[in-house]
């Protein structure tokens, strides 16, 4: 409710992420037992300033006030916490010249104090997301390789089955080239039909993902096809059936 927070610090009140709700099958106004010290569940996250939603996953949000933060026993000896200000600037105000003035007089009496800006956060959440995607383009590499190891594996075991076939159209005539050419055709038509199936199901999961998360996505997701990345991903699944199907041809 909008009074949650300003009714926070009266008393042992917390404002919570709503997936401890959902994982402590919780509702508003239920207590909560947060280390040694007890508080009354007031409110719900709806956003943060300054928080992206991504750390909300590993660590949901718990706010409660400042001042029962010894009851609950958590900051002892070998725990480790981070203090954090906001300073909300006029819009006249430079913030890299702020922090480029003010940086050195911090870091200077502490070096443990650190300074970030909004354009800060920005391209830290850029590179992040840069490195998400090289990481799941090795993940997608992988299993590529490892869909092409199935790929020769199945030739292998079509092209057992088919050696009466073969011999008989040699026998026919049709020279090894002609065979090849046949058996390498049907395997470029089975990996097209695979990379197909494959693109379909992407582009389902793709749209339907949005709707899913959409309680749990920080941001709002517009969802578009891609005729190149489709493109991509059907002549990917061709080359590499190919090659893998290769193999097994060529002994044949």
């Amino acid at each position: 409710p909008a009074s949650a927070w300003t009714e926070l610090p009266r008393g042992h009140h917390a404002v919570v992420d709503p997936s401890i709700l959902v994982s402590l099958d919780a509702q508003v106004g239920d207590t909560l037992l947060l280390g040694n010290a007890k508080f009354l569940i007031n409110g719900s996250l709806q956003s943060v300033p300054g928080d992206l939603g991504f750390t909300s996953v590993v660590a949901p949000r718990v706010y409660i006030p400042d001042e029962y933060l010894g009851e609950t026993g958590l900051l002892v000896f070998g725990s480790r916490a981070e203090y954090e200000a906001l300073l909300k600037t006029p819009p006249d105000l430079s913030t890299a010249r702020f922090a480029a003035r003010i940086n050195p007089q911090l870091t200077g009496e502490n070096p443990r104090v650190r300074l970030r800006t909004v354009a800060e956060n920005e391209n830290n959440l850029t590179r992040n997301i840069d490195q998400l995607g090289n990481f799941l383009g090795l993940v997608g590499l992988v299993a590529l390789l490892l869909g092409g190891i199935g790929v020769a594996s199945g030739v292998h075991a079509f092209v057992m089955r088919k050696i009466d076939t073969v011999a008989i159209l040699r026998c026919l005539g049709a020279t090894s080239g002609q065979v090849l050419f046949i058996y390498v055709l049907q395997a470029a038509a089975m990996g097209l039909i695979g990379a197909l199936m494959g693109g379909v199901a992407g582009v389902a999961l793709q749209f339907a993902l949005p709707f899913v998360l959409e309680g749990f996505l920080p941001v709002n997701v517009d969802v578009r096809l891609s005729p190149i990345a489709i493109t991509m991903g059907l002549s990917l699944g061709i080359l590499v059936a190919l090659p893998f199907a290769l193999v097994p041809l060529v002994s044949l």
